[in-house]
């Protein structure tokens, strides 16, 4: 069974910016390429040699990245116009006794125990808490929701009952911290990994035809199943490559 992870950051404070990608250096012009000799050209030069095997992986990786930054923002702005919140509120607007989290795969794709939530504290990037605590997770039919495509798996995420608890130990050590340490060098980041597979009936779809799979995160209210859709910007991509790593094995 192939199996996918991807581990999306759903909240991230107190951290600088990550660096624009800066554009690749303009290659230098070549130099002039002397005259030819007047008398008849003997035998042809031998061509180059083919980069060596390091060399050319080296290249496809750089090329590989290069692509994920450009699809990686160009999703960004399309999220962007459409009025899409970043993901990163999705924790800071979550209440737990009134709201979930809902996972949307895409035709075929399914999500795979466990939902957990990791909460890692750190000061001056070095790490002071390390925890997890379990999600409730129910399948739900696609069905119940007429704005999802209707072949979708939708995963919702509850608290289980410890959501308050563990919360309240996550703030007591960031209380803890600023006493020691003071504001401005602390970084909170909460995650939940997202382990996936690919049926056999769709393998063909996503490794072979190159369709993209798509996957959106959402809050749903728990009174009123009304969704709001969060973006991940420039990471939407990275999940596209997470499932798409289950076609290699």
């Amino acid at each position: 069974m192939a199996v996918a992870c991807l581990a999306p950051a759903l909240l991230l404070l107190a951290c600088n910016k990550a660096p624009e990608p800066s554009a690749p250096a303009t290659p230098a012009a070549p130099a002039t390429t002397p005259s030819a000799p007047l008398a008849a050209p003997t035998e042809p030069a031998p061509a180059s040699p083919a980069p060596a095997p390091d060399a050319k992986a080296e290249a496809e990786h750089k090329k590989q990245i290069d692509d994920l930054v450009k699809a990686g923002q160009e999703a960004a702005k399309a999220d962007e116009a459409a009025g899409l919140q970043p993901y990163s509120l999705a924790i800071k607007q979550y209440n737990p006794k009134t709201q979930h989290f809902i996972w949307v795969l895409p035709e075929g794709v399914h999500g795979l125990k466990p939902w957990n939530m990791q909460v890692v504290i750190k000061e001056k990037g070095e790490v002071k808490y390390d925890s997890a605590f379990p999600l409730k997770d129910e399948v739900v039919p696609a069905s119940n929701f007429p704005e999802l495509p209707p072949k979708s798996e939708v995963v919702r995420l509850s608290d289980d009952g410890s959501w308050d608890a563990h919360m309240a130990e996550v703030n007591k050590k960031i209380d803890d911290l600023v006493a020691q340490y003071g504001h401005g060098n602390g970084e909170l980041l909460m995650q939940s990994e997202l382990h996936t597979r690919i049926d056999d009936a769709h393998r063909k779809m996503y490794c072979q035809d190159g369709v993209k799979p798509k996957v959106r995160f959402y809050l749903e209210d728990a009174s009123t199943k009304k969704l709001t859709q969060f973006s991940f910007g420039p990471l939407g991509p990275l999940f596209e490559q997470a499932i798409l790593k289950g076609c290699k094995t």
